[in-house]
């Protein structure tokens, strides 16, 4: 395991490199230079040129040139993100860096992405095990039936029926904002619900396996109470499914914070991001694409060693 781990720390820079080289090609893609454009105020356009060597290049310079330029800016850029863990200055956003925007606004995506990971998963495990212990029955069909909502329905419907109805019609939770536990609500739940529709499935479908399991059988007969026998021995390897998908979800729910967080007007990453875009901020938007890249790394790389642990038959990559 040791070495599986080792290998890994290896991958991750080189991962994180080739998504910030991919990020930067792109954004490139945009005439002229993407860090300066007639909106950036001109101390802006100084602080630019003097720290990063941004260039503000003719859009009808020779190719060579424009990328010559681009390619000093990203070297530049590349060189203070690793060695200073700077990120850049937001080029619409005068006085401020793209860390300090980073810094604000990401603790509170990260808590409602937490609150919403945390329901899905106690939530949709329970069902699951409901729905097995108790499948082809009216429970099961019913947990059937909300997964299927669950999935199909998009993040913004939900949102907008749960804002109309809980906090307009019925006036129990607040419709937008951030700061009090009771905002949290409506939109950890919006974010939740297809996550917790999945793992609901993919628990169902994991115990249905195990429960038929010849340990299972043995468990039963020794005299075992149910209870023990689907909660300790049939829940731990049909909770191995929902392990993988975790690592890919955890990333997934902060995503798809950015259109939870337009809707209830949360001022966390994901709405400082669409406003990035919505304002040409590229500085901010490849800030923001190197965090969350880094996020879904760690957490692949976290749910891999995970898995080793609760089964511990698996034997990870490389282990002889």
């Amino acid at each position: 395991m040791i070495a599986y781990v080792i290998r890994r720390l290896i991958q991750l820079p080189i991962i994180l490199w080739v998504i910030y080289t991919l990020t930067y090609v792109l954004i490139c893609q945009h005439p002229g230079n993407p860090f300066i454009d007639d909106k950036t105020p001109r101390e802006q356009r100084a602080l630019l040129a003097a720290r990063y060597g941004v260039v503000d290049t003719p859009a009808d310079a020779p190719w060579r040139q424009r990328w010559a330029d681009r390619g000093r800016t990203y070297v530049n850029y590349l060189g203070r993100l690793v060695l200073h863990g700077d990120f850049g200055l937001s080029s619409q956003n005068a006085g401020k860096t793209v860390g300090d925007i980073i810094g604000s606004t990401l603790p509170r995506s990260m808590m409602l992405g937490a609150f919403a990971l945390v329901l899905a998963v106690l939530v949709g495990c329970s069902l699951g095990v409901l729905a097995a212990v108790r499948s082809h029955g009216p429970v099961d069909y019913f947990v059937m039936l909300y997964a299927m909502l669950g999935i199909s329905l998009p993040t913004f419907v939900i949102g907008a029926v749960l804002l109309s109805f809980f906090g307009f019609t019925l006036g129990l939770f607040p419709v937008g904002g951030w700061g009090s536990p009771a905002q949290l609500v409506l939109p950890g739940i919006t974010l939740s619900l297809p996550f917790t529709a999945y793992i609901a499935r993919l628990t169902r479908a994991g115990m249905m396996d195990v429960l038929h399991a010849d340990y299972i059988r043995t468990a039963r007969a020794k005299g075992l109470p149910e209870r023990r026998v689907v909660l300790k021995h049939a829940f731990k390897l049909a909770f191995l499914p929902v392990l993988s998908f975790l690592g890919p979800a955890t990333a997934a729910i902060l995503t798809g914070s950015f259109v939870v967080e337009k809707i209830f007007n949360i001022p966390g990453i994901g709405r400082a991001f669409v406003i990035s875009v919505q304002s040409k901020d590229y500085g901010l938007i490849l800030g923001t694409v190197m965090i969350y890249s880094t996020l879904l790394v760690v957490a692949n790389l976290i749910v891999d060693l995970a898995y080793g642990l609760v089964d511990p038959r698996i034997r990870l990559e490389g282990d002889a």
